[in-house]
C-alpha cells in the first residue's frame, strides 16, 4: 500500500516534540522520525482511523528495538483507550490519508473491473472468430 504522511515544517521546533526527544535521549529529528514511522504503521495496518494495531509490538515493528510506546502516551502523541492505542488527533490532522486510502481502493476496483471486462470482450471476439463470425459486426 502506498500513501503519504504530511508533516508541518514547524513541527521540528514544536516544544512537545523537543521535550519528548530530550526525555528519551533522542534528537528532534530522531523523535520526528519515530513519530512518522508510527503514523505510517498506523496508516498501513490500522483498521480504524489512527488505530495502532499490536501496540505491544511497536518496539520491534516500528522503532527497531527502542520502546517508545508509553513515552509517546505520556507526551500526548498517542491516546491510550480501553479499545487500544490511537494516534492523537488523527481525525483532525490525518483524515486526508483515510480519504486517499478509500479513493485509491475505489480506483483499483474500477481498474480490476475494466481488466475483467476487457478479458471477457477478448474471449467473446475469439469465440466469434473461431465459429466464423465477424465479432465487430
Amino acid at each position: 500500500m502506498s500513501g503519504w504522511i504530511q508533516v508541518d515544517v514547524s513541527f521540528v521546533r514544536n516544544p512537545k516534540l523537543i521535550l519528548f526527544a530530550k526525555a528519551n535521549g533522542l534528537t528532534a529529528i530522531e523523535a520526528l522520525g519515530a513519530l512518522v514511522a508510527l503514523w505510517a504503521y498506523s496508516f498501513e495496518y490500522g483498521k480504524k482511523a489512527g488505530h495502532i494495531p499490536h501496540a505491544q509490538l511497536t518496539k520491534e515493528l516500528v522503532w527497531n528495538g527502542i520502546d517508545l510506546l508509553e513515552a509517546m502516551v505520556e507526551a500526548g502523541f498517542i491516546d491510550k483507550k480501553k479499545s487500544g492505542y490511537y494516534v492523537h488527533d488523527w481525525e483532525d490532522k490525518y483524515s486526508q490519508l483515510d480519504s486517499y486510502r478509500k479513493m485509491n481502493a475505489q480506483r483499483q476496483q474500477a481498474y480490476r473491473q475494466r481488466q475483467a471486462e476487457d478479458k471477457t470482450k477478448k474471449k467473446y471476439k475469439a469465440t466469434m472468430k473461431s465459429i466464423g463470425l465477424d465479432p465487430d459486426a
